[in-house]
């Protein structure tokens, strides 16, 4: 089985592909682009010989990229933004983009708050009663795909100029602090299973790597299949230093 392992300052996420004896070398998406195919090989074809480092931004503060190139004189590989606030979101489609053409990997995660309360990280912990949003005319229901619609619009602009995404959405999936969670594995995987179906089905998102992000060690009741997930992981924050065997056996 072969791994990945990308260090972003505040989180070390590590990618691991599932699988027995030998790691699956096709994405999940038969119609992926040519581009995500290359990275996916790319991050496959890394295992067991280098670390990838990485820098996730925010909308506030400094500018962590300009920070790093000041200090060490490089930049990371991989650059992340999260689709948190709206109002932000163009801009951090712009950032893949330019990340991408400058010989970098952009991944995108989302706190998605929870639907028909509000966005925003504290909203993304609010629980909602999930199977409403499944309902037809639930407020939960029409924030859902209003959101979910939205999402795909802006991850569409990273599609159309030819740029892949790890695409990162629900992280730290079975925490049971983010409302996607609090439900357990069988209504988490329902909502995975609901966006990949559109995204890819519908919406032809050929560009996206779709990337399960566990808090920690991978728990296969959470798992929503192969056939919808290219590359697990999980979340373990600076200071946090327990053991993550089970990623490696």
């Amino acid at each position: 089985m072969k791994r990945a392992l990308i260090i972003v300052p505040g989180i070390l996420f590590i990618l691991f592909s599932y699988g027995q004896a030998q790691p699956q070398r096709r994405l999940s998406n038969p119609d992926a682009s040519k581009e995500a195919v290359a990275l996916y090989n790319f991050l496959q074809d890394m295992s067991g010989r280098k670390i990838l480092s990485g820098q996730m931004l925010v909308p506030w503060g400094g500018n962590e990229l300009e920070y790093l190139k000041e200090k060490t004189g490089r930049q990371p590989a991989v650059m992340g933004v999260d689709f948190i606030h709206q109002r932000d979101n163009e801009n951090e489609v712009r950032l893949a983009v330019e990340w991408w053409k400058s010989g970098g990997i952009p991944t995108i995660m989302w706190h998605w708050g929870a639907p028909a309360v509000g966005e925003g990280y504290e909203n993304s912990k609010k629980p909602i009663e999930i199977d409403r949003c499944f309902e037809e005319g639930t407020p939960e229901n029409i924030a859902f795909w209003k959101e979910l619609k939205a999402k795909a619009d802006l991850l569409e602009k990273t599609r159309n100029a030819g740029v892949p995404i790890l695409w990162r959405p629900y992280h730290e999936l079975d925490g049971h602090w983010f409302w996607w969670g609090k439900q357990g594995p069988e209504r988490f995987k329902k909502l995975w299973i609901t966006m990949y179906d559109y995204y890819v089905g519908e919406r032809k998102l050929n560009n996206l790597i779709w990337v399960l992000c566990y808090t920690g060690d991978p728990k296969g009741e959470w798992y929503p299949g192969d056939q919808y997930v290219d590359i697990a992981g999980g979340d373990t924050y600076a200071g946090a230093d327990d053991p993550h065997k089970k990623m490696y056996a």
